[in-house]
């Protein structure tokens, strides 16, 4: 975390505050581990397009993208409006559709979480909201289960 590396580079010609800055360390490692193991706080910072490198310790950020995975298969996509009359062009390819069997959830879901951990990390400033919803054709899934975890501030 930041506060640890400033802290440890933090140098005083005054043992009181060596005392305090060794002190202070000691407690942010404590409580950095509970709080990494958090799972609600590792998604909220997996899902803010701000922060989704920073702050995250492999083995736990490994068991929440497991957890985000199942979500995943479990939430359902928004769906669009049918069309009550479809056009004459249409039934045929809606029939190839229909046979081609359902789409593999795991295997998109992993594309679409490639996709966002691959884009550069927005500015500090920017809109998490804005960014999932320019983002909610290319990566759907993971649009929906994001702005659910948004509502906590994970950063």
């Amino acid at each position: 975390m930041i506060i640890e590396s400033e802290l440890r580079y933090l140098s005083s010609k005054h043992n009181a505050a060596k005392i305090l800055s060794q002190k202070l360390l000691g407690s942010l490692k404590e409580r950095s581990v509970k709080i990494l193991q958090n799972s609600l706080l590792c998604h909220d910072s997996l899902s803010d397009p701000r922060f989704k490198k920073l702050y995250m310790n492999p083995p736990h950020c490994q068991q929440s993208l497991y957890q985000f995975q199942s979500r995943s298969k479990l939430s359902p996509l928004p769906q669009t409006e049918a069309r009550t009359t479809p056009k004459p062009l249409w039934p045929s390819h809606d029939e190839r559709v229909a046979k081609s069997g359902p789409v593999e959830i795991e295997g998109s879901f992993l594309n679409e979480l490639r996709l966002y951990l691959r884009q550069p990390l927005l500015p500090r400033w920017s809109d998490p909201l804005v960014f999932w919803d320019q983002n909610k054709i290319c990566i759907p899934g993971l649009s929906f289960i994001a702005k659910n975890y948004l509502s906590s501030v994970g950063s």
